[in-house]
């Protein structure tokens, strides 16, 4: 059931959050839905995966319904409510991972993806739309406007997934190998764990530069 409810002169009030964390960087997935700089993982819950087989049952029963005919509108309608529960609760569990983070963090480090264009990967499609980082990404963006603090995106070329979080070697690393063991300092650790981290030392590095230049202007060097 939804309520929708309209409202006029409804007093407001800034929400006060105390931040657990300072600065945080995300790296987000497919397997793992998004990993977190602090070794929190959350997982991938597949919605669209999960309803595949009922709604190839569906689609097959609707097909064979006749044109025109009351049968294949019911079938039409079975089919789009099942389309509509799978994106509520896309939806639903962006939103409410957003809302802890955002009230968690007051600085989060994301990567600019281009999502338009990893699309195009024929064989990862299906799974980039079902796991809507865009939509996430909105919705973290929006509570950042609530609770304080900022979200901060880093640059979609930068070697996150290749360069080591702890010495900075960069090596490369296939798409197919989920730990990084560095040829350099022999460190291993989780890919997406290790990107997150630096995603979060390239957010610090962008706060500490932007502070210097202001430092610099309030003293006339700009």
């Amino acid at each position: 059931w939804y309520a929708i409810f309209s409202c006029e002169d409804v007093p407001t009030e800034e929400p006060i959050v105390e931040f657990e964390r300072e600065t945080e960087g995300l790296d987000v997935g497919i397997k793992k839905f998004l990993v977190c700089s602090d070794g929190r993982e959350f997982d991938n819950p597949n919605f669209l995966k999960r309803s595949q087989k009922k709604l190839a049952r569906l689609q097959r029963r609707h097909s064979k319904k006749k044109k025109g005919s009351r049968n294949r509108i019911k079938s039409r309608i079975r089919l789009a409510k099942l389309h509509t529960k799978t994106k509520r609760q896309r939806e639903d569990f962006h939103k409410k991972l957003a809302r802890q983070l955002a009230m968690e963090i007051k600085i989060i480090g994301i990567e600019n993806l281009n999502i338009q264009g990893m699309i195009k990967n024929h064989h990862l499609a299906r799974s980039i739309n079902d796991v809507g980082w865009g939509s996430f990404f909105s919705y973290l963006k929006y509570y950042k406007t609530i609770f304080g603090g900022k979200v901060i995106e880093v640059g979609r070329f930068e070697p996150t997934s290749q360069t080591c979080s702890n010495c900075g070697y960069k090596q490369e690393m296939p798409l197919r190998e989920r730990i990084f063991e560095c040829e350099n300092c022999r460190r291993e650790i989780d890919r997406d764990l290790n990107a997150s981290v630096n995603i979060k030392k390239l957010v610090r590095n962008k706060l500490n530069n932007t502070e210097g230049h202001s430092e610099f202007q309030a003293r006339g060097f700009d």
